[in-house]
């Protein structure tokens, strides 16, 4: 366990004193370029319990969305690869029944979402990464109270936010290392090479600015062209929100992926100024929603259960441990590192 704070540069808390180490907390401290911390050693191992994506995973309901979701991505890929080599159309119809399907099985945003939290060791960089984001912008526009139409355009843009990246060398997006000057900036071309593929199609306009736009940041610090949240279209920002969520909570085969707490405080911290807060704020009080009555673990090895949500930051719960309450708001030492 660790013996001291582990603070970046920024003076940002990161880790604090006593925390056990385990591969989670590894991965946090390599996202961060943390050269080395120092540590007690001959601590007890943690007992191995069943993880709370294996619990769901072992259900019925998720090997039939497991499997729906896979046929999926192989229509997806399929119909992007007849769009890139014949210059096909965007059968709208055809990919939405793909999400609209997939959803329906899963009988409520809620449940669907935590069926995608186990969707988490496809190495698929596009095409499981585009259903992910679709699916989860299907729900936002519910939650958003969106059209039946605004709906299905919103859930299409999801769809093809990265169709720019099936154009990228593959050894380039697969690359573990950090990534050169040069090679970032290819990868970062994906979204005008997608907007240069659908710009002719048939399909509502607000899709091809999505497609555009999905990696620009109301700051004005994001790309391809720096634009500031007036000059921005609603779809481009929902996905933005939708992407992030999906690529943090997912595995890579150079991170494991983040504990959905880690990534709403993230949210928080970071990223009211980076997303519209009209769309971020209602993801996150519904995302938290989904891990109400969770079992978790603890910063300090503890094993509790969440039973409330604070209103005003949402990454820190209110959780029981035996017959205790711990409200993680009032407790900077601790925080959720993982679901159990």
């Amino acid at each position: 366990k660790l013996v001291e704070d582990v603070i970046n540069n920024d003076g940002q808390l990161l880790v604090t004193k006593d925390t056990m180490i385990t591969s989670r907390i590894i991965t946090r401290l390599k996202f961060y370029s943390i050269p080395f911390v120092y540590i007690e050693k001959k601590v007890k191992e943690e007992p191995k319990e069943v993880s709370y994506y294996k619990k769901i995973e072992d259900t019925k309901d998720f090997k039939k969305f497991n499997y729906s979701l896979q046929c999926g991505v192989r229509e997806l890929e399929s119909s992007t690869q007849r769009m890139i080599l014949y210059n096909e159309e965007v059968n709208v119809e055809s990919l939405y029944s793909l999400v609209d399907q997939i959803s329906n099985d899963t009988g409520n945003g809620l449940h669907l979402m935590t069926m995608l939290q186990c969707i988490r060791d496809y190495d698929d960089l596009i095409f499981v990464h585009s259903l992910n984001v679709a699916l989860i912008c299907n729900v936002m526009a519910d939650w958003l109270k969106m059209s039946e139409y605004d709906k299905k355009m919103l859930t299409i843009a999801g769809l093809l936010h990265d169709v720019g990246k099936t154009l990228i060398p593959k050894e380039i997006l697969s690359k573990t290392s950090k990534l050169t000057e040069e090679e970032y900036k290819v990868v970062r071309s994906h979204a005008a090479k997608g907007y240069e593929l659908i710009r002719d199609k048939n399909i509502d306009q607000r899709v091809k600015l999505a497609v555009l736009q999905h990696h620009e940041r109301c700051d004005g610090k994001g790309y391809p062209f720096g634009f500031e949240s007036n000059k921005i279209s609603d779809f481009a920002k929902i996905i933005a929100i939708a992407d992030v969520y999906d690529a943090m909570t997912a595995n890579r085969a150079y991170r494991q992926g983040f504990c959905p707490f880690d990534v709403i405080e993230t949210f928080e911290k970071e990223g009211y100024q980076k997303y519209d807060t009209k769309f971020l704020l209602t993801f996150l009080e519904r995302i938290s929603e989904c891990y109400l009555h969770t079992s978790v673990l603890l910063s300090n090895g503890q094993q509790g259960e969440i039973i409330m949500l604070n209103d005003t930051q949402l990454s820190k719960p209110i959780v029981k441990v035996n017959d205790e309450y711990i409200d993680l708001k009032e407790r900077a030492d601790l925080s959720i590192q993982s679901l159990l």
